[in-house]
Order: structure tokens, then C-alpha cells, then sequence
């Protein structure tokens, strides 16, 4: 399990690498993987549960789909903000498809995610410094997330009262980081003419 935690700079194969062993799991959650270079993917699992949710990877160099896995027992693929243009995210090696609803709520760089759930789409996510959103970005109250707080410690969900929700209780932020209220504020400043 990788859980809260910033990758960048690194190089290697791939940044997770797990065989199949009957009761295993592959856990990628709340992180944030940017600026890294690997020969193959992000993520190379075939176990029996697979978890990659509230993430947000980009501008890393790769040789292959961000996520080369198979479809076994438990699969998540949610909540992501994935940028690797000219890569797929999704490489399922056994042919098969995930099932319903386990690829949703995912913004990517790669259209093909729109095939397995309508709530997946392609958008630029409109980064703030440091990989954060932008108020203006697409993927803020986004969906309902399972995740108690992002990558930062903060709270999450937080609704935006400026943000029009995706759909009637979806207040949660796609990606590792919980846009928080006040952040991204535009100062207004008054000439004494108002």
C-alpha cells in the first residue's frame, strides 16, 4: 500500500511492481506522482484486489500504459487526475474488461477511460503551484469521495460554495489534493470609487 505520499524525481522500471500472489492487494491512494521516469508504467500489478484512487499523476516520462494490470476480484480506478499524453492509462494484458463502475471519476489526458464509465473525461485540469487545483479547474466537487483527508492532511470533502456541483452531492475533488475554502481567492480591491 502507498497511501499520502509525493514521488518525484525518480527513475526506474516502474514505481510499483507487484506479482501475483492469490491474497494480495495494490493500494496507490491520495498520492501524488510527478516529474518521474519510468521504462515501463506507473503501476504493474495482476493481484486480486487493485485500489488506485484520488491521485494525481503527471508529466512523468513512461514507457507504458500508466496502470498494466488484470482484472481479478476487486478492482477501483477512481478519482484520478492522470496527464500522460500519448500513453494510455489502462493496459488490462488478461483482454478482459473491469467491471462496471470500478473506472470512474477519473480526469485523464487519455479519452479512451470516456469507453468504461461516462464520468470519466478528458479536460485540462488546470493545476495551481504545486500540482493543487485551480478553483477553475474541472475536477473540483467532482464526486463523492470515500477518502477522510487528501494528500496535504486536509479535510476532504469540502464544497465549494463557488463551484456548481458535478451532480447533487458530489463535493469531493478529483486528484491528491482537496482544493480548501479560500484557497485560490481572487483579491478585490477597492480605489475608493466603488
Amino acid at each position: 500500500d502507498v497511501a499520502r505520499t509525493r514521488i518525484s524525481g525518480n527513475s526506474g522500471s516502474q514505481l510499483i511492481f507487484h506479482a501475483d500472489v492469490d491474497t494480495s492487494r495494490t493500494s496507490l491512494v491520495n498520492s501524488l506522482v510527478v516529474n518521474n521516469t519510468f521504462a515501463q508504467g506507473v503501476v504493474r500489478s495482476s493481484p486480486v484486489n487493485l485500489v488506485v484512487r484520488h491521485n494525481t499523476i503527471a508529466d512523468n516520462t513512461i514507457g507504458a500504459a500508466v496502470i498494466d494490470t488484470e482484472v481479478r476480484a476487486s478492482f477501483d480506478v477512481s478519482r484520478n487526475i492522470i496527464i500522460q499524453p500519448g500513453q494510455p492509462v489502462l493496459s488490462l494484458g488478461d483482454g478482459s474488461a473491469p467491471p462496471a463502475a470500478s473506472v470512474v471519476y477519473n480526469l485523464s489526458s487519455d479519452p479512451t477511460l470516456a469507453g468504461y464509465d461516462t464520468s470519466n473525461f478528458s479536460l485540462d485540469p488546470q493545476f495551481a503551484a504545486g500540482y493543487r487545483l485551480a478553483p477553475t479547474s474541472p475536477a473540483v466537487d467532482r464526486a463523492v469521495t470515500p477518502q477522510a483527508v487528501d494528500l496535504a492532511g486536509n479535510q476532504r470533502p469540502v464544497d465549494r460554495p463557488d463551484v456548481v456541483d458535478h451532480d447533487p452531492g458530489s463535493t469531493g475533488d478529483l486528484g491528491a489534493y482537496e482544493l480548501q475554502l479560500g484557497e485560490g481567492a481572487t483579491a478585490i480591491f477597492a480605489n475608493g470609487f466603488e
